[in-house]
């Protein structure tokens, strides 16, 4: 498997009852014989997630390491039974991208910048940019929630919450952010590119953005439920630019699971072809 299209089916797109955008999103069945291809396409987009190519670059060397699955492992990804939320929803986060990342730009990866891989990284969950060529027309700012066992019924309504505070601080804090990682990497265009964004639109407040809740969720505990009862956000939102994603997932836990499980194991697939983002 290629591509995130093979497996995610195209949304369904709904007008909700407050007048705000929603979109629901299933995957489609995979014959259990093709399975082995979904495991290894996610558990690639995982180990890609957490590893950068200068990270991979610096393991490749050290001649120290004689087992590199297991170094990976035990650096950078989170431990099975350690922050017992985080496994969920950083796997939550990296379907997210795959599946915005046809129309957003994502500049960096954030679990690269972890200093601790047990612990979530303090910042939006994920930024994306509506790109015309060098041009950011427009901002995306993500809340991303997870659910594989048991229902939050208040999920939403919670997430909205989060992402609706002080949304220009955090923004150029998350700015300023990836200005010094680019800066660090020497992506000077890409840091321009930025630099120009945060002075002459954000700074300025005239910056075009989006609000967007993203509930990756096991389909078997789904409820609208979580969509129904909202009258306690309608103060705090635009439905104008306040959006809504529903991405519903067979089997989620055993997913997620496996594709831990192998994430560490084929850094020769992913790192023989791939250059990431920083």
């Amino acid at each position: 498997m290629k591509n995130i299209n093979n497996w995610i089916s195209a949304p369904k797109s709904y007008k909700h009852k407050m007048g705000f955008n929603y979109e629901i999103y299933e995957n489609v069945k995979i014959p259990s014989g093709k399975l082995d291809s979904l495991y290894d396409f996610l558990a690639q987009n995982l180990l890609k997630s957490y590893v950068s190519p200068k990270a991979w670059n610096s393991i490749k060397k050290n001649l120290a390491i004689k087992d590199k699955a297991k170094y990976i492992s035990d650096k950078y990804i989170p431990s099975e039974t350690g922050n017992f939320n985080l496994r969920t929803g950083e796997f939550g986060e990296v379907v997210s991208k795959l599946i915005f990342e046809n129309k957003y730009e994502f500049i960096i990866y954030r679990f690269h910048y972890k200093e601790n891989k047990d612990q979530p990284v303090k910042i939006y969950d994920l930024v994306g940019f509506l790109m015309d060529k060098d041009t950011i027309l427009e901002v995306i700012l993500f809340e991303v929630k997870a659910q594989s066992s048991k229902l939050n019924e208040e999920i939403v309504v919670n997430a909205t919450k989060q992402i609706s505070k002080n949304v220009v601080a955090k923004l150029l804090k998350y700015l300023h952010f990836i200005e010094r990682v680019l800066s660090e990497n020497e992506e000077f265009g890409l840091y321009k590119m930025i630099n120009d964004y945060h002075l002459n639109d954000v700074e300025q407040g005239e910056f075009s953005h989006k609000l967007k809740v993203t509930l990756v969720c096991e389909k078997s505990i789904y409820d609208e439920v979580v969509l129904d009862n909202l009258d306690s956000i309608k103060s705090i939102i635009d439905t104008k630019t306040y959006e809504v994603a529903v991405v519903l997932l067979d089997n989620m836990k055993t997913l997620r699971d496996v594709c831990y499980l192998r994430s560490s194991q084929c850094y020769d697939d992913v790192f023989g072809v791939y250059r990431s983002r920083i």
